[in-house]
C-alpha cells in the first residue's frame, strides 16, 4: 500500500527559511519536498499521532516558494508511489 502524505497549508515566512509540516501513514517513507528545483528530504517524526499518522517537517528556503495564495502543492511532494491530501 502506498503511503499517504498531508502537507499544512502553506506560509511563506518573513524569514531565510520556510518550515513546510504535514503528515505521513508510514515513518519509514521516503518523502522528499521539491522547492525551486532541490530536493529537501524531510524529517519525520517517530513519534505516532493519535491517529496512527507520523509529524514530518522539513525547512525550505523562503525565496524559493511561489507568493501566497499561488498552488505551491503541485509538484512540492515527490514519494514514489503516494496519496496526497491536503490537511484542512
Amino acid at each position: 500500500e502506498a503511503p499517504s502524505v498531508t502537507i499544512d497549508p502553506i506560509v511563506p515566512g518573513d524569514g531565510e527559511n520556510t518550515t513546510l509540516t504535514g503528515t505521513v501513514n508510514n515513518p519509514e517513507a521516503d518523502v522528499t519536498v521539491n522547492v525551486g528545483g532541490e530536493d529537501y528530504p524531510v524529517k519525520i517524526n517517530p513519534e505516532p499521532n493519535e491517529d496512527g499518522t507520523y509529524d514530518w517537517t522539513v525547512e525550505v528556503p523562503t525565496n524559493q516558494l511561489p507568493p501566497a495564495g499561488e498552488d505551491v502543492v503541485n509538484g512540492i511532494l515527490k514519494l514514489t508511489p503516494f496519496t496526497l491530501q491536503m490537511a484542512k
